[in-house]
């Protein structure tokens, strides 16, 4: 691939500074540290965008920004990890959210439903659809409290590794280094 495409590609500093509508931002987005590929602020970045695309479901690379600026954190990782939530892993990121809410809050918000189960056939589904709204409130307190929870938990661990990572891969390099002056 030729550098020079990718360098004009990924002009991100330059393009965002320059635009008219973040004008207000410039200063901020001068800042090389949104920019700079380093272990911390890499890792700090990855762990923001997961944090954000779990916990919010609209305006998550909005508040991933600002998340970003405001802690001085790689802005791209940042945005790119909000990608954690899309069309494919909505459902079952918020149904683990669910599970682990009800684990720690002890509800079980599910009995609606084995009720009208037990009814069967089209009276049953006639009262899951007359009561919907109890049903969608019942759910608020444990998903609530499980999307916080596992979006916290996802943010440090994805910290801690890519921050593992970084050393790793860099204690690798050093190795090989050394390996390589002794011979």
């Amino acid at each position: 691939m030729d550098r020079r495409w990718l360098r004009d590609r990924l002009a991100g500093p330059a393009r965002l500074v320059n635009h008219p509508r973040l004008a207000r931002l410039a200063p901020r987005l001068r800042d090389p540290r949104l920019w700079h590929l380093g272990r911390r602020t890499v890792a700090l970045g990855s762990a923001i965008g997961i944090c954000c695309g779990i916990l919010v479901p609209i305006g998550q690379i909005p508040l991933a920004v600002v998340a970003a600026l405001v802690l001085r954190a790689n802005l791209a990782t940042a945005v790119v990890g909000t990608f954690i939530t899309n069309g494919f892993t909505y459902i079952p990121v918020y149904a683990l959210a669910y599970w682990i809410g009800t684990v720690l809050t002890g509800a079980d918000t599910l009995a609606w439903a084995s009720d009208a189960q037990a009814r069967g056939g089209l009276r049953g589904l006639i009262d899951v659809l007359a009561n919907l709204p109890r049903p969608w409130a019942s759910l608020g307190l444990p998903l609530a409290v499980g999307v916080f929870v596992l979006a916290v938990l996802a943010a440090l661990v994805t910290y801690v590794c890519v921050s593992g990572s970084w050393t790793l891969r860099v204690r690798r390099a050093w190795s090989r280094r050394r390996s390589r002056d002794v011979c």
